[in-house]
């Protein structure tokens, strides 16, 4: 059996990590053996060889590391025209600066929270037990073309985020609430067809990890950007305006205020209230009704639908010209208000915890910030994590 090596996705930011340490550049032998280094990998593993096609005795351990080479050359992060040296293009050397597993930094505070520089099973770490209220998070997806700050794929993407939830599960109260966003994603490059890694994920997170899901949500973007090939091109498919966005418990009957999150009421149901209800029974096609009393009390709004409307398309918020102004790249992912507002309204009370594992440019931290909750919010990129600070500037 084939030993098992780390993937193409777990090996290219070190990799890149690795050539920038030793100043950019470094022969295809020593990088493959500083990889190693880097990732503790064991020496039985770096020898391991097996016959592929014709080549005999070929090192995995190597032929792995070139395999990802390569791909950092296609993406133009590793120079291709210099023979026999792995160098790290102007655009890798610019690239995000990523931390290492263990790190935790308080980048900045305010008066509510903290942001740190960690990975996200580094800060459920240092999080006390049923400490969190709310765990809301839009965590990376598994795009088939990476965002800068990069992601897993497949089989790999799905046990990473299953075995992060299930860390973190230990951190959320007995009566705590998980919120997690998902976007639909291709199963596979060159076809149309759509993964089901959202479903896969759901069921391990009930049936595996413990989680109870709630309900549904649906978050609506009107300016989100279409797949250019299938939608614009092929015009194979429609545009996509919906992400998925799962409301899970602890437990079943988790914390929950929906009266605080009511909308306004329609100018019909103002008449029907002023005139003191229906005043006759009312029958629908379906055989479903409601009594003449119906619709006499006014509770000063309507329940609202699991539909959530809002873009994030800004460009010129305090955020951006912050990131401008400090030469920061601003996170190219970022949430609507209206999604941490509705969520941190309807399942925590003041002073609560709410955590973000996967800030990026901390849209959670202000608004929980706002709300007078404390918060707490971590993300790998140490520029994303300085960046964030704009969303408090004035």
């Amino acid at each position: 059996m084939e030993p098992i090596i780390p993937s193409h996705s777990q090996l290219l930011l070190p990799l890149l990590e690795t050539l920038q340490a030793h100043g950019g550049a470094m022969s295809a032998k020593r990088a493959c053996a500083a990889v190693a280094d880097r990732m503790g990998i064991p020496d039985s593993l770096r020898a391991a060889v097996a016959d592929i096609g014709e080549q005999k005795n070929v090192n995995l351990w190597s032929r792995r590391v070139r395999w990802v080479r390569q791909t950092a050359v296609e993406r133009s992060l590793i120079d291709s025209s210099k023979r026999n040296v792995w160098a790290l293009t102007d655009k890798a050397a610019g690239a995000l600066v990523e931390c290492s597993p263990g790190v935790c930094i308080v980048v900045y505070e305010t008066a509510s929270g903290q942001m740190l520089w960690a990975d996200a099973h580094t800060a459920a770490g240092v999080l006390a037990d049923k400490s969190v209220q709310l765990l809301l998070t839009s965590p990376p997806y598994p795009l088939l073309k990476a965002k800068k700050y990069g992601n897993l794929r497949g089989d790999d993407y799905l046990q990473w985020i299953t075995s992060f939830l299930e860390d973190a599960k230990r951190v959320i109260k007995d009566d705590g609430s998980l919120v997690i966003n998902l976007m639909d994603c291709q199963e596979t490059a060159g076809i149309p067809a759509m993964s089901l890694y959202k479903e896969r994920l759901l069921i391990h997170l009930v049936d595996r990890v413990g989680y109870h899901l709630c309900q549904n949500f649906f978050w609506n973007n009107p300016n989100k950007i279409p797949n250019g090939h299938w939608v614009t091109v092929e015009k194979k498919r429609v545009n996509p305006e919906v992400e998925h966005i799962f409301w899970l418990g602890k437990t079943p009957q988790p914390k929950v205020h929906v009266e605080r999150v009511l909308t306004p009421y329609s100018d019909r149901m103002k008449s029907i209230l002023a005139q003191g209800g229906e005043g006759h029974r009312s029958m629908r096609p379906s055989g479903h009704g409601h009594g003449g009393a119906s619709f006499s009390r006014d509770l000063g709004g309507a329940i609202p639908g699991n539909l959530l409307s809002g873009t994030n398309a800004e460009s010129n918020g305090v955020y951006h010209r912050f990131c401008r102004k400090h030469k920061l790249p601003a996170h190219p992912a970022r949430f609507p208000k209206v999604i941490p507002e509705f969520f941190i309204d309807m399942l925590t009370d003041e002073g609560d915890l709410v955590w973000d594992p996967f800030g990026g440019s901390n849209r959670t931290g202000v608004v929980a910030e706002t709300k007078k909750r404390t918060w707490v919010t971590n993300d790998r990129s140490l520029v994303y994590a300085v960046g964030s600070a704009g969303q408090f500037a004035a």
